[in-house]
């Protein structure tokens, strides 16, 4: 039997699906989360690190149940569309006569600029 693509992506379709997809990506970031939690407070008790590591496995599938017991309605076309992060919405803003594009686009270039001009001075002082 050839492999079906098309079935692992209905799959994913379906609320089972979602619901792998979002436990997978939730545990992922807090994992990350967690990895740096550790490494910053430089934490070095096994006990600590086990009850620290167990937080990105359990947490989020859990949650993410909750969730969607509190809030049934969470799936629905509707709430997806009228999502909060909606990018065609945060977009749309207008503050001033600034669109929430140009804002996000002048964030991004102040914040490469400051990058670029942090990284050149050691290069300069270098030269110089």
């Amino acid at each position: 039997m050839p492999f079906d693509g098309d079935v692992i992506l209905k799959f994913y379709e379906t609320p089972p699906g979602r619901y792998i997809i979002q436990g997978v990506v939730h545990s992922a970031v807090s994992a990350i989360v967690i990895r740096t939690i550790i490494k910053t407070w430089d934490i070095s008790s096994p006990r600590l690190l086990q009850k620290f590591h167990i937080i990105p496995v359990i947490l989020p599938p859990l949650g993410i149940i909750l969730y969607y017991l509190l809030d049934p309605s969470r799936s629905s076309p509707e709430r997806i569309s009228e999502a909060l992060l909606n990018i065609e919405r945060i977009l749309a803003i207008q503050y001033k006569g600034v669109s929430g594009g140009m804002i996000i686009l002048i964030t991004l270039f102040l914040s490469t600029m400051i990058f670029i001009i942090q990284e050149s001075i050691p290069v300069i002082k270098n030269i110089f």
